[in-house]
């Protein structure tokens, strides 16, 4: 899921890659945005506090769980480990990097000063370290996406799950052919220094599911939610959305404004015409 440091095939870490973007202020707001700052405690509360994890747990609250075992996957710094937690879940948090900034250091170090206590392992998607029907809820966020094989992530998470357990991935890259996948990662800040990114199809990740033993419960398009489109707000998003009607319809157009079944006509729609190079979905799965 991150890529070792291997600079003699100019290949760096995922947290020397963020300090080489973070030399410009654009650098710098979009780490922010991706809750990459040393202050981890100010970034875990911003992420519990956010549209997106109030979304997911919307979602998650639509689903019975056989346990309120989690596994965080893929955990980055572990604000969802956090987040997770914080709703009341015993989570395990699995994450290849160790560092402080973007891997599971964050969490050990916020271990250390505060009463959570979020146990963390070091491992891979692909070879989880982990018995057969342990968790009720496996959430991933922006990780099937750097599978090296997807199929193989997803039957493993699927081996963890106890039957009737909930998968959710969110955030997850899409692209709809070999040329867009080449625009996406020829434009992805950080592919260049790391060559750790990747993406699939929407064909492949239902594909991997599915044979996984899956039964895809929901596929989230990139703007069918705030999880997927987030920086944008839903006030930005709303906002657009009053322009268009008030453009198409005139003033008549700003009655409809505040109709939020005419606003998921226009979610669905906006998503259908989004062929972006690796726009975000989400899914949620339920183990057979």
């Amino acid at each position: 899921m991150k890529t070792k440091n291997n600079s003699q095939f100019g290949v760096i870490s995922t947290e020397e890659a963020i300090l080489r973007t973070m030399e410009t202020p654009e650098g710098r707001e979009n780490a922010f945005l991706c809750y990459y700052e040393w202050d981890i405690s100010n970034a875990f509360h911003r992420f519990l506090l956010s549209e997106e994890w109030n979304a997911v747990q919307q979602l998650l609250s639509k689903y019975p769980l056989p346990s309120k075992d989690a596994l965080d996957l893929g955990a980055g710094n572990g604000i969802g480990s956090y987040a997770l937690f914080q709703s009341g879940y015993r989570v395990i948090s699995l994450e290849p990097d160790p560092s402080e900034l973007v891997g599971y250091g964050a969490i050990k170090k916020f271990n250390k000063n505060t009463a959570v206590k979020i146990t963390c392992v070091s491992g891979i998607g692909e070879y989880l370290p982990f018995l057969d029907h342990t968790y009720g809820l496996v959430f991933c966020r922006q990780v099937l996406h750097h599978a090296l094989n997807l199929k193989s992530m997803t039957a493993e998470i699927k081996r963890v799950l106890i039957p009737g357990g909930i998968f959710i991935a969110t955030r997850e890259h899409v692209i709809d052919d070999l040329a867009s996948k080449e625009i996406f990662l020829n434009n992805h800040p950080l592919h260049k220094y790391t060559h750790a990114e990747n993406t699939y199809s929407l064909d492949e990740y239902k594909k991997a599911l599915q044979e996984s033993g899956f039964v895809l419960k929901e596929i989230l398009l990139s703007w069918d939610s705030v999880i997927n489109h987030f920086p944008t707000t839903n006030d930005m998003f709303r906002e657009d959305y009053r322009k268009v009607l008030k453009t198409k319809l005139g003033w008549i157009g700003l009655l409809f404004g505040n109709n939020s079944k005419l606003e998921d006509i226009y979610r669905r729609k906006k998503s259908a015409g989004d062929h972006r190079p690796g726009r975000m979905i989400s899914f949620v799965a339920k183990a057979a």
